[in-house]
């Protein structure tokens, strides 16, 4: 869905929703008591933002969401230099990205007891009990959280066989011979890499680039392509030119419950963990409404909406009755997968990330 670091600002498609749904995408700059200033990265998922969580916001507490797109971390910072806050919540693309705007002084530190107030306002849960454990950071909150995960074809290894059941497994050619496909940049497969060598989670960072290339090595010459763009997993896999492949896991989810093909498999073992971020700039005029905006995407239905329409939930533990059991084994905060997970360290690649990305542009081509 969403997926870079440091050197890749994420920059969706512009989108604005029409004038006749309610809602617009000027750039006014002052706030405003029934107006919440949203930037989001646009694209297919507004349509999502506002069944399950704008409209819902409109009809519990009078604000109407002005939607900006795309949001974008240089214009984020833009706006904080100037004094010229036009955004009263933004979506941030990764935590490397949540990590520089905190030490740039660009987002809000979350003022928890007035969370918790909107929270109750919003029947979504406490503060302390009801969220999964790191899903309310000290500036932000988790957006869409998500894993690179393996996918394969189950029309080559059926239910009635052996499958794969981890990532270790994109090593394994005796049992599961064919040709694989793997991210062609070095975030995640370095992780991914170093899992499978036997390295514990524990003692993954910093990480030892040069073990996770050599490992690598035996890979490579059964790769048969290195995709760049979420959407071609799924396509490599279906086409047959690869019979597994790492992915992220809201596209198989498109794929299988939104289109009901019933080939693609999961393996989330060793699969790597991460997350967008939804956080208010500083000096936003519109506090208070930010806080509801905030709120109201962490309630349980908000939550549970993005998952069954998206397959990408919010970070409220109190979802499982609102989801929808076909979705439920393609969700990264499912507890199962979650607990198979490794998380990303944000702050090891945006110290490291340049060259080690460099290193393996090297790899793939050499």
């Amino acid at each position: 869905m969403r997926n870079r670091w440091l050197s890749r600002w994420i920059v969706g498609v512009a989108s604005c929703l029409c004038a006749a749904a309610g809602y617009g995408c000027g750039e006014a700059s002052s706030g405003s008591d029934d107006v919440v200033r949203i930037a989001g990265f646009g694209g297919d998922v507004t349509a999502t933002y506002k069944d399950v969580w704008w409209e819902p916001l409109q009809e519990r507490t009078g604000l109407a969401v002005r939607e900006h797109a795309p949001a974008d971390f240089t214009k984020l910072k833009t706006q904080v230099d100037a004094g010229n806050i036009i955004w009263d919540v933004t979506e941030i693309a990764t935590t490397g990205q949540y990590l520089q705007a905190i030490e740039g002084g660009l987002v809000e530190q979350l003022d928890r007891e007035l969370l918790q107030r909107e929270l109750e306002a919003a029947n979504a849960g406490d503060l302390k009990r009801d969220f999964i454990e790191g899903s309310v950071g000290t500036h932000g909150i988790w957006n869409t959280p998500y894993a690179t995960i393996l996918m394969f074809d189950k029309r080559k290894f059926p239910d009635s066989g052996p499958q794969p059941s981890s990532l270790d497994d994109l090593w394994n050619f005796e049992r599961f011979p064919g040709k694989r496909c793997i991210n062609s940049t070095a975030v995640y497969n370095l992780e991914i890499a170093l899992r499978a060598d036997g390295v514990p989670r524990e003692e993954l960072y910093p990480l030892d680039v040069e073990r996770a290339l050599r490992k690598l090595d035996e890979l490579k010459p059964h790769v048969a392509k290195f995709w760049a763009v979420g959407s071609e997993p799924v396509q490599l896999v279906s086409d047959g030119e690869c019979v597994m492949s790492t992915v992220w896991n809201g596209r198989p989810f498109a794929r299988s419950v939104l289109e009901g093909v019933d080939y693609l498999g999961l393996a989330w073992e060793n699969g790597i963990f991460e997350t967008s971020w939804l956080a208010i700039p500083k000096g936003t005029p519109n506090r208070a409404a930010a806080y509801k905006a905030l709120a109201q995407y962490m309630t349980p239905e908000t939550g549970a909406g993005m998952a069954n329409a998206t397959g990408y939930p919010n970070g409220s533990k109190r979802l499982e009755s609102l989801i929808e059991p076909e979705a439920k084994p393609f969700l990264a905060t499912n507890v199962d997968n979650l607990a198979t997970l490794t998380p990303q360290d944000a702050s090891w690649w945006l110290e490291n990330g340049p060259e080690a990305e460099e290193t393996f542009a090297e790899w793939v081509g050499g």
